[in-house]
């Protein structure tokens, strides 16, 4: 890491008095437990539709899954709840790719039991995230955090990073933080 007088030298030579980070997936690891958890539902999912599919084939069925999440993500153009997502995938896939005998199970009601503590906790930080708002906070630049995600998730994961700051370092880390409701926009507006 940079020497601190450095950092803030850099940051009063380009007027910057404040660093705003957002949450997901530059602090947190989110899409790792996204995909870990995706994959995990999908498969449970796929196995329930599927008399013993082989790992080659559940790994086909589960790409093709999230690649239709992606593509509907986009569309979208904001995010959503992680399970509505995969509900929609699962049947446009369903309508899409299945031939066997009617389905026995409701999609919906699996795939949501199958979610259920996903927002529940925190996904990993990144290794440098701790290191970063310390140095951060040691040259007493005012941060904080903004998530596109639910208030309470995000809740969570701000109380973790101050959590594993302060076991680390022994010193309370102030880490404010808002949130744009995850329905709204991802554009200039949202953020």
């Amino acid at each position: 890491m940079p020497d601190k007088k450095e950092i803030l030298n850099k940051f009063k030579k380009r007027g910057i008095q404040s660093v705003l980070f957002d949450m997901d997936s530059t602090l947190i690891d989110t899409n790792t437990y996204y995909r870990k958890e995706t994959i995990r539902v999908l498969k449970t999912v796929l196995k329930k539709l599927y008399e013993n599919p082989s790992e080659d084939e559940l790994d086909e069925m589960v790409s093709k899954i999230i690649h239709i999440m992606t593509q509907e993500y986009r569309e979208r153009g904001k995010p959503g709840l992680i399970y509505i997502q995969a509900i929609e995938a699962v049947k446009k896939y369903v309508k899409q790719y299945y031939t066997g005998e009617k389905i026995k199970f409701n999609i919906d009601r699996v795939i949501t039991d199958l979610y259920k503590g996903f927002y529940l906790i925190s996904p990993e930080m990144y290794p440098s995230t701790l290191e970063i708002l310390r140095t951060l906070h040691e040259i007493d630049l005012p941060i904080g955090v903004y998530s596109h995600a639910q208030k309470s998730w995000t809740k969570i994961k701000v109380d973790m990073i101050k959590e594993k700051h302060d076991d680390k370092y022994g010193e309370n880390l102030t880490l404010p933080f808002f949130t744009t409701d995850i329905e709204d926009e991802k554009d200039p507006k949202g953020w």
